[in-house]
């Protein structure tokens, strides 16, 4: 338990807290109202329970990346309980049993040259992705239930590049099986619609893997996902330990740098600015109001933008968590801080463009006001006066005229 208040006035500076699998029981109500200042808080894997969650947590003003998956609280509740007649129920149908199992024979490395580096697409804490191609049997032994009946549609799908994910059993934001079980409930709603990768099978991991020397010995779980597109960029840099909770941005003008990430920018235009914040904001409008998640951990460094156009995909479901009905508009409002942070990073591109550049400088400064309007309105300090989601995307669509 965590009710030492002496401890919570130790800790009212504090930016950034990683809890996760400590078996904590009990926060403090009271106390954790005195950290006005964190912005990051990883509570993964314990074992907090809704009947004494300490809900002023919903409250801070800065809590913008928080995780709770692997917690009773984020459990699926019984069917049978009792619901006021205003809640939201969450029904998407994607879950565990929807997807199939494939198994190592039907995956060939996703290059002529088999070489390691040249298959892996990105990397993170909670484990790397690989490129593969999945030539799907035309039988039933990848389907996790034998007593499934043969879907007509997978029997005789083509073969298909796909990513997949190979997941440390435990990490900083909770456990694999906890992040396998989000992936499912994403789905495999095509990520052109959604903007955010699920999954669209899992793979057994019980031999050897293919290129198996990317792998460490904490890897057994692992997702199979739609591939991006390929030439996308990150759109930022992880924050470093001076950095804490910010990303890196870094310009094309800084051209003496030997790092390929500090050139990937191009001249930032409404349009780019526009198409990533509407992108982002779909992504996360799919969590929360269709799908019933949380992401968690809203980060330019967990997206990959086309930098011709800005589309982006929201990647790394690693820190998401269920948002059920009891909480999730909290939730919610916790999330928008960390798009408004987004926000304000994308605008400060945009300003920072020089004007010689500039084709139409009128719409530019519009646009600029319009975002910075925003950004106030998501990140307000008054949790429960943040704009929506569905607001949000409906705003940003009408700024693109």
């Amino acid at each position: 338990d965590i009710d030492n208040h002496n401890l919570f006035s130790k800790l009212k500076s504090v930016r950034k807290l990683m809890l996760s699998h400590n078996q904590i029981h009990y926060i403090s109500n009271h106390g954790i109202q005195k950290l006005k200042q964190l912005e990051l808080l990883r509570l993964g894997n314990n074992q907090l329970m809704k009947h004494n969650f300490p809900m002023n947590l919903w409250s801070l003003p800065k809590l913008s990346w928080l995780t709770l998956s692997g917690n009773p609280m984020t459990m699926p509740m019984p069917m049978t309980m009792t619901m006021p007649s205003n809640t939201t129920i969450f029904s998407n149908n994607n879950n565990d049993n929807d997807l199939p199992h494939i198994s190592i024979s039907e995956l060939q490395l996703d290059d002529s040259d088999h070489h390691d580096q040249s298959l892996l697409l990105g990397k993170g804490a909670s484990g790397n992705v690989m490129g593969y191609t999945w030539i799907p049997k035309k039988n039933q032994d990848f389907l996790k239930d034998k007593k499934q009946q043969v879907d007509l549609e997978q029997q005789h799908q083509p073969p298909k590049r796909v990513a997949i994910k190979f997941i440390h059993d435990v990490t900083s934001d909770g456990r694999a099986e906890d992040e396998m079980s989000i992936c499912a409930k994403v789905g495999k709603r095509s990520i052109q619609y959604t903007r955010v990768v699920g999954c669209i099978a899992y793979l057994n991991i019980t031999t050897s893997i293919p290129s198996s020397s990317t792998r460490d010995n904490t890897v057994h779980h692992a997702v199979v996902m739609e591939q991006l597109p390929k030439d996308l960029q990150d759109v930022a840099l992880p924050p470093t330990i001076k950095e804490i909770t910010k990303d890196r941005y870094i310009h094309d003008d800084i051209s003496s740098s030997n790092n390929p990430h500090d050139n990937f920018y191009p001249k930032v235009t409404v349009s780019f600015a526009l198409n990533a914040l509407i992108d982002v904001a779909m992504a996360l409008q799919y969590l929360h109001h269709d799908v019933g998640v949380a992401h968690g951990d809203v980060y330019g460094h967990n997206m990959k933008v086309d930098v011709k156009t800005g589309h982006v995909y929201l990647l790394d479901l690693g820190a998401s968590y269920v948002t059920d009905q009891w909480y999730s508009l909290q939730a919610e409002h916790l999330e928008i801080r960390a798009f408004g942070v987004f926000v304000g990073e994308i605008w400060l591109l945009l300003k920072n463009v020089d004007s010689k550049h500039i084709e139409n400088q009128p719409r530019r400064m519009r646009v600029l006001d319009q975002l910075n309007m925003m950004k106030i309105a998501c990140m307000d300090d008054r949790v429960e006066k943040r704009w929506r989601f569905d607001k949000i995307l409906k705003m940003l669509k009408e700024y693109r005229y």
